[in-house]
């Protein structure tokens, strides 16, 4: 290598830049494999698979502890756990984010159709199995604004049924609000057996099918229905509930309809604590990175409102909603209703998936900050086993909090500790704390849940973004927001998946394919669309493909490639057909005039000729230069074989009818240097002697004619088609990843479409799966390995070096085209046969 200078031409200071030179012969894959031979493959045939699986397994402690440690990653953390230099950081992180849980818990439980103490419940029981079971350091389990929408979608659905079979019963004593919390459970235990089922399965990929744009259009809908379900509590007006398609605008509508009864009190409450939330929190995200330790707004708002409204005694006086009972304690454990499973079976797989989705999201993000990884298997393990455990304790389905993992990362959290420290200041309030709450006016909460939805109203600004680079991704967004907002939560999230799915379709369907072209003086090749220095090499056309070739696109694949090379085989070869087919038509109305003019030749001839001239004729015939062996034999049978050469000695009257012959075919001249031996007559039909007679046109070319069945061999040229002067393709097929049965028949019938016309085919930068599945299918035999390239510039070198040398493939194809004919035009018979065959016409073959 030695260095260069660049820039200078750019208006930039030069730099030096290293300059490559090797020098190396040019590979196909045959001589490559020659060189360099190959190692042997592992045997993956499916017994080889699972013999090395059973060998895997044993039963050692070391593999007792490792399978231990991996259900239960804190028993590997946590005898490392660097108390001097973490203990603390934990500790502030746990109180700051226990504060926060307290009114998140409330808030969300009120979310979900619930009273706020399972709000509360849901905000401590999961979190505790989460410390001893995730892999993930900063996720904060517990309540998510999200997830609560959805849940309160179930326990309406569940709380119809419960309503019904009571009255259906005759039940007297029939709870709702703790019917609603059964329900509650019966979702969250299926939603945690239907996550640690997907573990078993291994399935924890599923979460890369739900794209980033999906999650973030989806969440801001799922906004859009929180915002949506807090009106009742900010307006203090009593409106219905409405779930599936339309569910919005219909809640809208009677928020409009009912605004005149407007609680101006809970109105008041509410605009006053939805501004000193917002104050707060703008003056927070400003001065971010030098408060270290976030300021409890909310905390501290439920604290003065539940003041407040003690005081002055709201709830009497105005008609405020308040909180109501808390009770203290923890609750007993209950097993979840079975009746109701098949109600909510459909909403728990829906929120199963999108609480891991979420959760495994976040946890790439802290993982990559933090320089630690996660297991997206163990996380389905965990958040599963959180769900089903906390279920038993009247608890909803539990999710990552991003507001609270981003203030656990914040104040100082370094694992999981910091998030069972935080559930401490929840118990406190459970076991001695909660009826002080109960004065807490509901409008309170509601402000809390609205400005909470900043961040994900925010995330409108994506639609600008993803526009400029993104299109594809931008109406993912657009349609998955749509779908939720109008169609529901549950179908919407469905209408976003079947979307995004179809667009990869799409963009695998109809890729993008380029030509490329050569940067001059190097072996680099790139687009010529988007480089101007990029030149297209003489004869040589580069088709380079970015995608799998699979049914879905092989078609699309094939057509493309006709398009940018600018040659479709199938249509040369038809358009050649059609011109033999015309020329054909040509020469056989041609066939008729000599017919007929040789007709009338021979009738002049008998009136005017004497004996001695008609047998000077037939002299000449006997004297012929191409003399007929079997003419005996034919003339027993009364056939007739004779070959006319047109000679300078006729006599005047003869020459004067062939006068008359070049006269009527004027695109044709008499030459002397046409060879009788491409002058063939043969007549198995008349007694008479016909004639047949030889044309040559100024190019020397021959053409054929039958002359009273009789066959002239007369070939001519027929017109070309326009291939452009290329002689190869190169298949570029550096970019594909995989191909299947119907991309491999593809490239089969690429290439041997092409061979047809003359047009050798190439292949170039073959990954080593694709030529395996090229080899077990057989198409190798087609494709060839000496037509297999290691880089793109070796095919480019090998089909220049073929051209110059003129022993392209192409050439040979035209060749091997040429003997056939020869074949036939020495061979009169056989070519009789063929005509005979197609009705006598001439056939006649471009060579």
């Amino acid at each position: 290598m030695n260095t260069m200078e660049i820039g200078e031409n750019d208006g930039q200071p030069p730099q030096l830049r290293q300059r490559i030179t090797i020098n190396r012969p040019a590979y196909s894959e045959e001589h490559f494999q020659r060189v360099y031979q190959e190692s042997a493959k592992e045997d993956d045939s499916i017994p080889q698979l699972v013999k090395k699986k059973i060998t895997r397994w044993s039963c050692t402690t070391g593999d007792a502890k490792k399978m231990i440690q991996g259900f239960f990653p804190i028993l590997k953390w946590l005898p490392e756990y660097n108390v001097r230099g973490a203990l603390l950081g934990d500790v502030m992180s746990g109180f700051t984010v226990g504060i926060l849980r307290l009114p998140q818990g409330m808030a969300y439980g009120i979310l979900a159709t619930l009273a706020p103490v399972y709000g509360l419940y849901t905000v401590f029981f999961p979190a505790l199995i989460y410390s001893l079971m995730g892999t993930c350091m900063h996720l904060s389990i517990g309540s998510f604004a999200v997830v609560s929408i959805m849940t309160g979608t179930a326990v309406e659905k569940g709380i119809k049924f419960a309503q019904e079979e009571s009255t259906a019963n005759n039940e007297t004593d029939f709870n709702e609000e703790y019917e609603r919390a059964r329900i509650a459970t019966t979702v969250a235990f299926l939603t945690g057996f239907i996550q640690i089922g997907l573990a078993v399965l291994r399935l924890g990929f599923i979460s890369t099918y739900l794209a980033l744009p999906l999650v973030r259009g989806f969440t801001t809908g799922a906004a859009c229905y929180v915002f949506n379900s807090q009106f009742k509590s900010l307006f203090g007006i009593q409106i219905s509930r409405y779930d599936g398609p339309f569910a919005i605008i219909k809640s809208i509508f009677e928020v409009l309809v009912n605004l005149h009864k407007t609680n101006p009190a809970e109105l008041l409450i509410s605009l006053s604590c939805i501004i000193v939330l917002v104050m707060v929190k703008e003056i927070q995200d400003k001065y971010l990175k030098k408060v270290k330790y976030p300021i409890p707004i909310e905390l501290i708002v439920i604290i003065i409102g539940t003041a407040v409204s003690y005081g002055g005694k709201f709830e009497e006086r105005f008609g405020v909603n308040t909180v109501g009972d808390i009770p203290t304690g923890l609750p007993s454990p209950i097993v979840p209703p079975v009746k109701y499973m098949s109600l909510v079976i459909t909403d728990a797989f829906t929120i199963a998936i999108v609480t891991f989705s979420v959760a495994v999201s976040m946890g790439f993000i802290f993982g990559k900050r933090n320089n630690y990884e996660i297991d997206p298997n163990q996380e389905l393990y965990a958040i599963g086993a959180s769900n089903v455990f906390c279920s038993f304790f009247l608890c909803y389905p539990a999710a990552s909090s991003l507001s609270r993992s981003l203030l656990q990362e914040i104040a100082g959290g370094t694992t999981q500790i910091a998030g069972t420290l935080s559930c401490m200041f929840i118990l406190l309030v459970l076991l001695f704390m909660g009826p002080l709450f109960e004065p807490l006016p509901k409008s309170v909460l509601a402000a809390i849940v609205v400005v909470a939805l900043r961040g994900m109203f925010r995330q409108f600004k994506d639609i600008k973004d993803q526009w400029k680079y993104s299109k594809l991704d931008c109406l993912i967004w657009i349609v998955t927001f749509s779908a939720v907002v109008l169609l529901g939560v549950d179908i919407g999230l469905g209408v976003g998946v079947a979307f995004a799915i179809y667009t990869v379709i799409v963009r695998t369907q109809h890729p993008q394919y380029n030509m490329l072209g050569k940067i001059p003086e190097t072996d680099i090749y790139r687009d010529i669309q988007y480089y101007e220095m990029a030149q297209e090499i003489p004869h040589i056309k580069i088709f380079c493909a970015h995608s799998p070739i699979y049914y879905a696109n092989a078609d699309y694949i094939k057509e493309t490639l006709y398009s940018k090379v600018g040659i479709h085989p199938l249509k040369v070869q038809v358009a050649r057909a059609k011109a033999r087919r015309k020329h054909a038509a040509k020469l056989k109305n041609k066939e008729k005039k000599w017919k007929k003019q040789s007709k009338n030749d021979e009738e002049a001839e008998n009136v005017l000729q004497p004996k001695s001239s008609t047998s000077t004729i037939d002299k000449s015939k006997n004297n012929s230069s191409v003399p007929n062996d079997n003419s005996d034999n034919h003339h027993n049978d009364g056939k007739h074989h004779i070959l006319v050469e047109l000679d300078q000695t006729i006599e005047s009257s003869h020459n004067d009818t062939i006068s008359t012959l070049a006269d009527n075919n004027t695109d044709h001249q008499l030459d002397p240097n046409c060879s009788a031996n491409n002058f063939h007559s043969n007549d198995n039909n008349h007694s008479n002697t016909p004639t047949g007679v030889s044309i040559c046109n100024p190019n020397g070319k021959n053409e054929t004619a039958v002359i009273n069945g009789s066959v002239a061999i007369l070939t001519e040229e027929v017109p070309e088609d326009n291939l452009v002067g290329i002689h190869t393709i190169i298949l570029d097929l550096g970019g594909v990843s995989f191909v299947d049965v119907v991309g491999i028949n593809t490239i089969k019938g690429l290439i041997t479409d092409y061979q047809k016309i003359g047009v050798n085919v190439l292949l170039a930068q073959c990954r080593a799966n694709i030529q395996h599945i090229l080899f077990e299918s057989g198409c190798i035999d087609v494709v060839g390995l000496d037509r297999m390239f290691l880089t793109l510039h070796d095919a480019v070198l090998y089909a220049e070096g073929q051209f110059q040398n003129g022993s392209c493939d192409a050439t040979e194809a035209e060749t091997s085209e040429a003997v056939d004919l020869n074949t036939q035009a020495t061979h009169p018979s056989s070519f009789n046969d063929a005509s005979s065959d197609n009705n006598s016409m001439s056939h006649v073959t471009s060579v």
